[in-house]
């Protein structure tokens, strides 16, 4: 379950002796400096959130870093942790959630703990296959005992278009249209059919061509609507998959949220 951790960029507030006495020159020059780059800053943060939302890791990392340098906040840390986390760069998420670590308020000095704890214990067991495989070769001149199962990659969210869904799909695609191809023919043939004939006496009379296009165009009919029914039941298979896909990525977490807070922005992973 991510953790949940909330950034707040508020506006300095005015000295009190500034107000009081008036602006220099090089003060009505620093101040619209100093807006335009926390405004860059924050658009970098929202750039990030959305590439981050997007599964655009690469990209929110260098939102975030370029962020960070421009206003310095350092719940931005824990953000780079999260995109390096995502990635499974193990290293780099450690080093992130540990500067982090040193400047986080006390409060959630045991979220972050538990954070890094994990991180750790999944660098270990990444590490101990590894270091069985060669204790076995050294041991036993090449043979060695299976690796320990390693700890399940949670942190990646599934794909919504999975390749179950994606056969599904174009199974379902191909035979809707093998199915109304059919329908077409059959058509045709059964039209080209009645032409060919002619009512009299109650009864329908027809030339041997005419009957063979009304029989060949029946059966090719029938074909249409199974190959057309299989299809649509493929369809509705495929849209099950993807809903079902789409349910467990939402249920992975993770996701960044923008919220407005007083004073400034609020995101949660």
């Amino acid at each position: 379950m991510p953790l949940v951790f909330a950034m707040g960029i508020a506006d300095v507030p005015v000295p009190a002796h500034a107000a009081a006495r008036s602006r220099t020159e090089g003060d009505a020059q620093e101040e619209p400096a100093d807006d335009a780059r926390r405004t860059r800053g924050l658009a970098l943060y929202d750039d990030g959130t959305a590439k981050y939302d997007a599964g655009d890791y690469r990209g929110a990392i260098e939102a975030f870093k370029a962020s960070l340098d421009l206003i310095g906040e350092p719940q931005l840390l824990y953000n780079l942790g999260m995109c390096f986390d995502r990635l499974d760069e193990l290293d780099s998420a450690l080093e992130y959630f540990q500067r982090y670590r040193a400047v986080a308020p006390e409060a959630e000095y045991e979220q972050v703990d538990r954070k890094i704890d994990s991180i750790r214990k999944r660098q270990q067991a990444a590490r101990e296959p590894a270091a069985t495989i060669e204790s076995g070769d050294a041991s036993t001149g090449g043979a060695s005992s299976p690796p320990r199962d390693v700890e399940p990659k949670s942190s990646r969210k599934p794909k919504v278009m999975s390749p179950a869904a994606w056969g599904l799909l174009g199974s379902s695609v191909a035979l809707l249209a093998t199915g109304g191809a059919l329908a077409i023919v059959a058509s045709r043939r059964n039209s080209a059919g009645a032409d060919a004939c002619q009512e009299a006496q109650g009864r329908r009379l027809c030339t041997g061509d005419g009957a063979d296009q009304l029989r060949s165009g029946g059966k090719l009919g029938t074909a249409a609507i199974v190959v057309l029914s299989v299809g649509g039941a493929l369809a509705v298979a495929a849209i099950a998959v993807i809903a079902t896909n789409a349910g467990r990525r939402r249920a992975a977490g993770g996701q960044a949220r923008v919220a407005p807070s007083f004073g400034g922005f609020t995101a949660r992973f």
